[in-house]
């Protein structure tokens, strides 16, 4: 970039850097980060609150903290973006004292710092913390509710997170593709089947309701819940049911529940149900030895 705009005579500006930074965060790449962080400097850009903030979140990210911790020192620390990289970046590197030390500090909090506070706790399992920010949040958004109802998934208190799932529904927040697979999950491993069913009918609405878009994940993890509660009931011939389930498939029984259309998810289904299968028939061939 730097070569064919130097030939034209155009040079980079405070737009050009922080996109490109931004990239070096996602593809981890600290020695480009750096070279860029040198470049910056040496076009004068790196007095720029838009640049500097960008600088922040590279080097809390994936660069050098003592770099970062310099850059947020003086007029960065009156600036919520600068503040928010800061909790992002340290939050990544599973810092969470000097996350909950920084939050504490923030003169101002945004949403995306109060999410990176929850789901650091829901990671390590702490949802009593969790649960107290999340009840303080001004404001919350989906990334929110799903940091909770996971960290519940994950902690295996399905009860409470099909709670979490009744409070977003009843503040009128829509759930995603994030939420309703947290849900199936622990939908499976519950073991209730009315509830499994529940939870197929309100992602049937979403779909319907295009807040949704059935995927081939979701549609996967609908068939190993039904798979699941399938194994649970006594005396059912399971490979009989998976065989119905495929040929249920084939005859439009995915298109008529589910709302699904594209032929692509559909062949990803059925070729999941006929994995099934075959594993079903392997072990049942085992079990005749």
């Amino acid at each position: 970039m730097e070569r064919h705009g130097n030939c034209r005579g155009v040079r980079p500006n405070k737009y050009t850097f922080p996109f490109l930074l931004k990239a070096c965060v996602r593809l981890w790449s600290l020695s480009l980060g750096s070279q860029l962080h040198g470049k910056i400097s040496k076009f004068g850009l790196d007095s720029d609150g838009f640049v500097r903030n960008a600088l922040i979140n590279f080097h809390a990210n994936c660069g050098d903290l003592v770099v970062a911790d310099t850059l947020f020192g003086g007029p960065a620390r009156a600036d919520v973006v600068a503040w928010s990289a800061m909790v992002a970046g340290y939050a990544r590197r599973g810092e969470l004292d000097v996350v909950r030390m920084l939050f504490d500090q923030m003169p101002s909090k945004d949403l995306i710092s109060w999410n990176v506070m929850i789901t650091g706790y829901t990671r390590r399992g702490e949802m009593d913390k969790a649960r107290e920010l999340f009840d303080l949040v001004p404001e919350k958004d989906v990334v929110s509710w799903n940091a909770m109802i996971a960290g519940y998934v994950e902690c295996r208190t399905y009860e409470k997170a099909m709670d979490i799932y009744e409070e977003m529904l009843q503040v009128g927040e829509w759930p995603d593709e994030v939420t309703m697979l947290s849900l199936l999950s622990a939908c499976t491993e519950i073991g209730v089947l009315d509830i499994g069913v529940r939870m197929h009918h309100s992602l049937l609405e979403m779909v319907h309701s295009r807040h949704v878009h059935f995927t081939v994940t979701l549609g996967n993890a609908l068939i190993d819940m039904f798979r699941t509660e399938a194994l649970r009931i006594p005396h059912l011939d399971v490979p009989w049911a998976t065989s119905a389930l495929i040929q249920g498939t084939r005859d439009g029984f995915l298109q008529r529940t589910l709302g699904v259309q594209q032929p692509s998810i559909l062949a990803e289904l059925l070729s999941t149900a006929q994995c099934h299968a075959a594993c079903e028939e392997s072990l049942a061939a085992g079990r005749a030895e």
